[in-house]
């Protein structure tokens, strides 16, 4: 996922360098247009500059600002997506943790399990030991 992470921000850097590129242009542009005004000044270059040129630009700028902000919102998207990756390897290795230690808890209960039966057949023993013993104690003190 890391390398995926990356590509993306290096794709984003290159919209970022391009918009930069693009703003550029448009300054160049827009020095252009008012080198050429004093030129441009009768009524058909006015009226073309109201109309068309004008809008343009503005619309340019507002693009511009408005990509600007796009690559933003996309750098905190790699941002929390590069976060998530971090937590996502967290959980893997903690799952993998409780795993190999279910593993052990069960390899654990399995000995514990052995050994209450071992506790539970000399129990039976001692019982029946302790039995015996009360029988043979009633046979003596009968015969006393």
């Amino acid at each position: 996922m890391d390398q995926e992470i990356y590509w993306l921000s290096c794709r984003i850097e290159d919209l970022s360098a391009a918009i930069r590129q693009m703003r550029w242009y448009f300054a160049e542009v827009q020095e252009l247009r008012k080198s050429l005004a004093p030129i441009w000044n009768d009524s058909c270059s006015l009226e073309m500059a109201k109309r068309f040129l004008n809008p343009m630009a503005l619309e340019a700028e507002a693009s511009l600002t408005e990509l600007e902000r796009q690559v933003v919102g996309l750098l905190d998207c790699v941002a929390a997506l590069s976060a998530a990756d971090n937590a996502l390897s967290e959980a893997v290795g903690a799952a993998e943790q409780i795993d190999n230690l279910s593993g052990e808890v069960q390899s654990m209960f399995r000995v514990l399990d052995g050994l209450l039966s071992d506790v539970v057949k000399e129990a039976d023993q001692a019982l029946a030991h302790i039995s015996n013993a009360e029988t043979l104690i009633a046979a003596a003190n009968s015969a006393a």
